[in-house]
């Protein structure tokens, strides 16, 4: 009788799905005979949107939980770097691997990757077989009745609530089968992930834990605190609010159906945006509909920044770029959101959209700046999502003819208490309330806390006077107090 690990082996290539439970591709390897897992660390291929520093200090660490969770199973972790379609034809031809199993991803060059690879296998006799995983619904199954995609959110949402249950998560294996031999590997070490830009990503072990472990004990202190907050209290960005689940979703360290699974557990079954649970499953849904849209329109990825009006007004600065990454604005809640950024590789949706409309309607800096500095620094960098918050926040500065909103008046809002400055701008702990969110004015400013790189009416001024030099604009018509703009 021929035993199952002497049978040709098959490989489960691991991508953005760095876990052994709920995992489809995983098990459907598992049921096929003996397992290669394999992780491909490819920054050759599309350089473009290699892992950032941050992403790659959170990848080796999740990484190296994965290999501990396989070696748990009865199995390892074959490590190649380079080019993925060479390494993985490379690893095919020296197992003989009748198929390759593997989570599918839904960026534009990923897509484009799949079907490169299903070719070069197919005329190796290799089967290619990928599964769902990174999403709760795959993005051909949410459709319109014409089987277009959704454009507008709330609709799209509305179909997936109203979609069949999602099932439950799959359990892990309790083993896997070796292969006869285990080919070679790679070190994780020689890569040096983490020392890329190590004087970037220095704290960031003070504030996470990669690997499914770690995604598990967040969402239980999630479920424990965040459930409870109010809409105001979230509100508050001294707060935390958020279950800051997004870097171990973007890893594959946890998936969607988990989350979604325990939320209803603890919550309830409700769906529906209106209560907490369902704002839970609303935040899920918002990173499903970026993912949906740049898989059915890949255009938005090169294109998607500035739509409606390609002549928009974008300066070169880089003094103002400069302090903005630095968290050295004059402005205590933008800094505070852009050192939190700089120290944690995270800050809250409301504090990237406050830093995000301080750089495109303040300074005039283009998008793509940001979304290549958010890209570069955060620890759940997602390419779908940041070019998607990145194109809204140009659409939203379109909308409000680039109006800068007031950053004082927003950091009193959001931050009433002015715990968060506090926290993340040191300098300014020891100022009294009523002083603190100006503290980049002449009036009450420390020593070494600069002062605003923009003055706001000076900005509000620009910005009119920009739109108006814009084609096919028309003459904006300016209040009295703005009728004198900069050149």
């Amino acid at each position: 009788m021929t035993v199952c690990h002497q049978q040709q082996p098959v490989i489960l290539w691991y991508r953005a799905d760095l876990r052994v439970s709920d995992h489809s591709a995983l098990t459907a390897a598992a049921a096929a005979g003996s397992v290669i897992p394999l992780y491909i660390f490819d920054d050759v291929t599309d350089n473009r949107w290699a892992p950032g520093p941050a992403r790659q200090w959170w990848l080796e660490g999740s990484l190296q939980a994965l290999e501990s969770d396989l070696q748990a199973l009865g199995s390892r972790l074959i490590l190649r770097h380079g080019q993925t379609i060479v390494s993985l034809v490379d690893l095919v031809d020296a197992t003989g691997a009748t198929t390759v199993f593997y989570t599918r991803r839904y960026e534009p060059h990923h897509v484009a990757e799949e079907k490169t690879i299903a070719i070069v296998l197919a005329a190796r006799g290799v089967a290619f077989q990928g599964a769902g995983g990174t999403l709760l619904h795959e993005p051909e199954t949410v459709t319109t009745g014409d089987s277009a995609p959704y454009r507008h959110f709330t609709k799209f949402a509305r179909a997936c609530q109203d979609r069949h249950p999602l099932g439950d998560p799959l359990p892990a294996p309790v083993s896997l089968t070796p292969p006869r031999d285990w080919p070679a590997s790679e070190k994780l070490s020689d890569w040096r992930l983490r020392q890329v830009a190590p004087e970037r990503v220095a704290g960031l072990g003070q504030h996470w834990l990669p690997g499914a472990g770690g995604a598990a004990a967040r969402l239980e202190e999630f479920l424990r605190d965040g459930l409870t907050d109010t809409p105001a209290e979230k509100a508050q960005s001294d707060r935390v609010g958020s279950s800051m689940l997004s870097p171990h979703l973007s890893h594959g360290e946890i998936g969607p159906r988990q989350i979604w699974t325990r939320v209803q557990v603890v919550a309830g079954a409700a769906t529906r945006t209106g209560d907490k649970a369902g704002g839970c499953f609303r935040k899920l849904l918002s990173r499903e509909f970026a993912c949906h849209q740049f898989y059915h329109r890949p255009e938005l990825l090169e294109s998607g920044f500035n739509p409606v009006l390609p002549s928009a007004p974008w300066r070169t600065d880089a003094n103002g770029l400069a302090a903005w990454q630095q968290g050295r604005t004059g402005y205590p809640i933008v800094d505070a959101g852009m050192r939190e950024l700089l120290q944690t590789g995270w800050i809250s949706h409301d504090m990237r959209v406050t830093v995000a409309m301080f750089l495109i309607r303040h300074l005039l800096i283009a998008p793509e700046q940001g979304a290549r500095w958010f890209w570069d620094t955060l620890v759940d960098a997602d390419l779908a999502n940041n070019s998607a918050n990145w194109h809204w926040m140009v659409r939203s500065a379109i909308a409000a003819k680039f109006l800068p909103p007031d950053p004082v008046k927003r950091g009193r809002r959001i931050d009433p208490s002015g715990y968060y400055i506090r926290k993340w701008v040191p300098e300014l702990a020891d100022l009294p309330a009523e002083w603190l969110h100006a503290a980049g004015s002449d009036r009450g400013r420390p020593d070494g806390y600069p002062a605003p790189v923009v003055e706001h009416g000076f900005a509000r001024r620009r910005a009119y006077a920009a739109i108006n030099r814009m084609p096919g604009s028309g003459q904006t018509r300016l209040p009295p107090t703005m009728r004198t703009a900069p050149s």
